[in-house]
């Protein structure tokens, strides 16, 4: 039984492909049975059963391809990043909902997200730990920097100071500091 695996998968705006729940799952099972010495019986079983790779596999026998193959680790860290990007949230909140309610000790989950409410609402029971990337202190330093580039950049600092500080102001004022 491998010790611990890391899988991440990360909701890719630009790339339609990464926006999915079909994409997420398929993607943790490639990234976890590469962590294992031999195929997985498991994934060797669905590959019999779905005539030799000739035939689709549904995303409810891939979530339970996933469970039985996440049971031959000790200990697994699933990363879901920019989880605002997927083209169906609900369904992605729903997918780790369904992770969390097998109820396995060995799972662990990371998700980012920018902060928005529906994705709150729904892992609110779930999360353990939230940690804000939009607090004051994070602001600070994005002031900073933004500053920093604006008064020392080569090419921005020769801008006059009027443009750089409505430049400065536009970037600071959107979405609580960028």
């Amino acid at each position: 039984m491998p010790q611990s695996a890391v899988a991440y998968f990360y909701f890719d705006f630009n790339d339609g492909g990464k926006r999915d729940i079909n994409s997420l799952i398929r993607s943790l099972l490639t990234q976890l049975s590469s962590r294992t010495a031999t195929t997985p019986v498991v994934l060797l079983e669905a590959y019999k059963e779905n005539q030799s790779g000739n035939t689709a596999v549904d995303d409810e026998s891939l979530t339970t391809i996933l469970r039985d193959l996440i049971l031959t680790f000790q200990s697994i860290y699933i990363v879901f990043d920019a989880l605002d990007e997927s083209s169906d949230c609900e369904e992605i909140l729903q997918f780790i909902h369904t992770m969390r309610n097998w109820d396995l000790s060995r799972v662990h989950i990371l998700a980012t997200s920018r902060q928005l409410a529906e994705i709150e609402e729904s892992l609110i029971d779930t999360v353990t730990d939230k940690i804000c990337l939009q607090d004051a202190i994070m602001n600070e330093d994005i002031v900073f920097y933004v500053a920093d580039k604006l008064q020392n950049d080569k090419k921005l600092s020769k801008w006059p100071p009027d443009i750089r500080l409505q430049i400065q102001e536009k970037l600071l004022g959107e979405e609580g500091g960028m």
